[in-house]
This record gives structure tokens, C-alpha cells and sequence, in this order.
């Protein structure tokens, strides 16, 4: 791949930060976001901007465009996970979530799209999760977030099919990052219908996001997907058992099917 100009958002840490020392370890000019960016980095450009802010978003696209021209590629990695049951999580958290997850992406697409139109020609890859194929329980929130994304991105497959511009939605398992740290919960959940289980399954939740993927292996498999031409319109990326999932959810009747989420996240 001919060295190109890439923004990736969230690369404070994680599977951000680590596909963006990739992609400058490649030879590609970097540039990253953080709500609070690095002093520190000989490798990219790290941008203050907040996806929720729509104005933070378009400041930073136009500081890369006044730089470099253009926009290659773009990477929208920035996200927010949640767990809890929808009773009991707040309307505050809620939206958070689908700020940062569904409003963020928008945000970033509106930004960059009028220049890689101009020039005809780019990339968007947006960081998804299997989770937006599979309702999971007390992941609601953030299964709907991911779906929201996904479709957004295939509608936009369409919008721009008569350009060069493609778009991907990557469909990540557990990656081995500090997300444990930063999802939001519900605090203080008494409720006896909802602690105990809700308990199992976020130490459940945590125990495999620390068996996951590195986030050097996932950023490689975003790389290769880079190099591609065409996109499809997802590419999953986990274990083979999640990866496994997916097939079992085409074949096999849905009640079943959640027999089998519900024993497995439970």
C-alpha cells in the first residue's frame, strides 16, 4: 500500500494506539484523537476532539485537510461500552453510549465525506462488534449502539456507490484492552431479581476481554483489511468459538439460539 494519510479516532490507548503505531511503523502519516491527547508521541499527530461534539470533529478533520490535503483513509475506533439491565440503567449512561457509538460515528462520516467526494477516492472503516449481530443480555444498550452503526455504514455503502469511496464495518470479539475500565455500570445494583446474575456476567464479560485478542493482533487484521481494494461490507475479526457463534445464529432457530446466549453469558 503506497503511503497514504490516515485519521483514527480513540487512540489514547488500545486497539486505537495500536493501530496507529502500526500504521506509522508502515510509513503512513498518522493522525489520532483523544478527548485528552498525548504531549508525548514521536509516532502520530494526536488531535484533541470528542466525537460527541460535532464542532470538535470538523475542527480536527479540517487541522489534517489545512496539513496533508487529503484524507486516505479513516478508521472510527472511538467507543463506549455498557452493561446493566435496560430496567435499571440511566437515561444519562444511555445516551452516552449512543453518542459516542452511533452519534460519534455520524459525526466523523459528515466530517470527512465532502473531501473524499471532492477527491473521489477513500476509505472508512468503522470498528463494530459481534455484539451487534447478537442481542446479549444486560448488553442491550450496546448491542443496539453497534447494530445502529453497521447499518448506518451499509446505507452508506449504497449513498456512494457510484464513487470510490468503500466502506467496511469490522466486527471485533473480545480484544485484551482496558474497555473493563471504561464501560459504563449501573451503580449501586441491589435489586435481588438482577445483582446476582448481572455480578456473574460482567466478571464473565471481564474474564474474556482479558482472554481476547491483543490489540497488535486485531490491528494487523485492520491493516490487511486496509490494503484491500474492495471492502466487504463486514469483516469479523475473534476466537474461532465467537467467529462460531455467528454461523450457529444463521442455522439454528432463534428461540434455541437464545437457550444458548442465555446459558453462555449467565
Amino acid at each position: 500500500m503506497q503511503k497514504q494519510v490516515i485519521f483514527i479516532t480513540g487512540t489514547s490507548s488500545g486497539l486505537g494506539k495500536a493501530l496507529a503505531l502500526l500504521c506509522h511503523d508502515k510509513g503512513h502519516t498518522v493522525y489520532g484523537s483523544s478527548r485528552n491527547p498525548s504531549l508525548i508521541n514521536d509516532s502520530y499527530v494526536e488531535l484533541k476532539m470528542d466525537v460527541m461534539d460535532p464542532e470538535s470533529v470538523k475542527n480536527a478533520v479540517h487541522f489534517i485537510l489545512e496539513k496533508e490535503g487529503k484524507i486516505d483513509i479513516v478508521i472510527n475506533n472511538a467507543g463506549l461500552g455498557i452493561l446493566g439491565p435496560v430496567e435499571c440503567l440511566t437515561m444519562e449512561d444511555i445516551h452516552l453510549v449512543w453518542q459516542t457509538n452511533v452519534n460519534g460515528l455520524i459525526h466523523v462520516v459528515k466530517s470527512v465525506l465532502p473531501g473524499m467526494r471532492h477527491q473521489n477516492k477513500g476509505k472508512i472503516i468503522a470498528i463494530s462488534s459481534i455484539a451487534a449481530e447478537i442481542a446479549l443480555p444486560f448488553r442491550g444498550v450496546y448491542c443496539a449502539s453497534k447494530a445502529a452503526g453497521d447499518k448506518i455504514i451499509q446505507s452508506l455503502r449504497h449513498e456512494l456507490s457510484k464513487t470510490n469511496i468503500r466502506l467496511c464495518s469490522l466486527q471485533a470479539g473480545d480484544i485484551k484492552t482496558a474497555i473493563n475500565d471504561h464501560r459504563l455500570k449501573v451503580k449501586d445494583l441491589k435489586d435481588p431479581f438482577y445483582a446476582e446474575v448481572v455480578r456473574k456476567t460482567n466478571k464473565h464479560i471481564d474474564e474474556e476481554v482479558n482472554k481476547g485478542l491483543s490489540a497488535h493482533q486485531v490491528a494487523t487484521e485492520i491493516y490487511l483489511l486496509m490494503e484491500k481494494e474492495n471492502l466487504p461490507v463486514r469483516h469479523i475479526v475473534g476466537k474461532p468459538l465467537q467467529k462460531i457463534s455467528l454461523l450457529v445464529k444463521r442455522f439454528v432457530p432463534e428461540r434455541l439460539f437464545e437457550k444458548i446466549i442465555s446459558t453462555y453469558s449467565a
